[in-house]
């Protein structure tokens, strides 16, 4: 039987391990993770968000799977959270979510496909992974294929705070021989409307990004100081 709400709501809460959890079914997002204190990261590993319990089909989050937001004092602690192990898939909007946060390791997880990073697909209804605002933050070795939206797409961020998006496969199975493709491209930097001139800044590196519908690594207006090196597309 689903919560109206979140399935886990860490609210202001300085380190916490969630961990080994079924996360789906539930009336808004999956886990929602806000205003952490202290410099210590949460930890969200090896949980199924928005499949059942063998993840192997969908079981959607009416919302994202795994939300992050910002402190509610405005500033950005020196560790936010370390994502990994997690099969993400499923859920009514984005699978990982950032918004005002940063200094977060995003690692190792499957988005958009059954556990295992098959050739499954259980898509996402949004993006894969969406950056909002976001400074500082690691995403490598993630696989993120099959959603509905994009696969990892950085919206607006902070000059001399880049983003990493190292090694990971965006368009694929976890072999990275099989197309899963994101339906509205790969990897995409971008500025908010809001603020045309401030996009977000990455170091965007080694990526296996192949398969999508649309465009493989796009890189609009506003951004400046990025870097993308050693990619396949």
């Amino acid at each position: 039987m689903p919560n109206h709400m979140q399935g886990i709501a860490a609210l202001d809460a300085a380190k916490t391990t969630i961990q080994g959890n079924v996360l789906s079914g539930n009336g808004e997002t999956g886990l929602w993770a806000y205003g952490i204190t202290g410099s210590d990261p949460h930890v969200i590993a090896d949980n199924l968000v928005g499949t059942n319990a063998a993840g192997t089909a969908a079981l959607g989050n009416t919302s994202d799977g795994i939300r992050l937001s910002g402190p509610t004092d405005g500033s950005t602690p020196t560790a936010y959270a370390k994502i990994t192990g997690n099969t993400i898939s499923g859920n009514g909007r984005d699978g990982i979510r950032t918004a005002d946060s940063g200094h977060n390791d995003i690692s190792g997880n499957t988005v958009g496909l059954a556990k295992g990073a098959t050739t499954t697909r259980i898509a996402n209804k949004g993006v894969g992974i969406l950056l909002s605002r976001d400074k500082r933050s690691s995403v490598r070795h993630n696989v993120v294929s099959g959603n509905d939206g994009g696969g990892i797409f950085a919206v607006g961020g902070h000059a001399g705070e880049p983003l990493e998006l190292l090694s990971n496969k965006v368009g694929t199975d976890g072999t990275g021989v099989w197309a899963v493709p994101n339906k509205i491209g790969g990897i995409k930097l971008t500025a908010e409307p809001s603020a045309p001139t401030a996009g977000a800044y990455g170091d965007v590196r080694s990526n296996l990004v192949s398969g999508n519908d649309g465009d493989g690594i796009v890189v609009a207006h506003g951004v400046a100081a990025s870097t993308v090196t050693d990619n396949t597309s």
